[in-house]
């Protein structure tokens, strides 16, 4: 790690209001007291960046986002709130007080955990894609979200609440949803398309749905 930033109340918190963009590589925010990053507007790049046992929310921003190799764990609030569009890769987003993501905008997730969190893993509005991604033992829903949302070798475990649920078209290729508290597939004008996927031992049953089906 190349900086590392601890004991702080508000570690980053841009004031311009105006398209301010912030690149963050090889940086450690830990065991600082309050919010962590807060920021209205502009393109935002971690990488590289521990974000953990802090007391407050991990990150607030707007705008374009991207995480690659980024850890937000352990923290008091939620992982992340973002309004606007989101890349992921090989992120770890767990064991945070509130929502593991939150917020609207396209989302995209290759290589990442999100797991134990204080709420719903995901919540937000946007059309979606996962690759090799793990939400599990969240303690709301796996994911809620209107929108397309395409998974490719996901797991969908042991949430609180619904393994998925939420409005737009959805494609599970090789997935598993288990033992989730509530419905492993809610969907509300949603078509479902599932191929090589297990939906099994869900609370409140495999799949509802008020569109087509397909189950390959």
């Amino acid at each position: 790690i190349g900086v590392r930033l601890v004991g702080s109340e508000m570690c980053i918190r841009d004031r311009s209001y105006g398209d301010l963009p912030i690149t963050l590589s090889e940086v450690d925010f830990t065991g600082n007291t309050g919010n962590i990053i807060y920021s209205a507007s502009g393109v935002k790049n971690f990488e590289n960046v521990e974000i953990s046992s802090n007391t407050g929310y991990a990150v607030n921003v707007a705008g374009e986002t991207n995480f690659t190799n980024v850890n937000i764990s352990n923290n008091g609030g939620f992982g992340l709130q973002s309004n606007g569009e989101k890349t992921f890769i090989a992120t770890i987003i767990s064991n945070n007080g509130g929502y593991g993501v939150t917020g609207d905008g396209e989302m995209s997730f290759n290589g990442v955990v999100i797991s134990n969190n204080g709420g719903h893993g995901i919540s937000g509005n946007g059309s979606s894609s996962f690759s090799n991604v793990t939400i599990n033992d969240n303690s709301g829903s796996g994911m809620i979200s209107s929108g397309d949302k395409d998974f490719t070798t996901v797991t969908i475990n042991g949430n609180s609440g619904y393994g998925v649920s939420g409005s737009g078209a959805v494609v599970l290729e090789n997935v598993t949803v288990r033992q989730n508290s509530n419905a492993g597939f809610n969907g509300h004008s949603s078509s479902l398309t599932a191929n090589e996927s297990n939906i099994s031992l869900n609370s409140g049953g495999g799949i509802r749905s008020s569109s087509s089906i397909s189950l390959e």
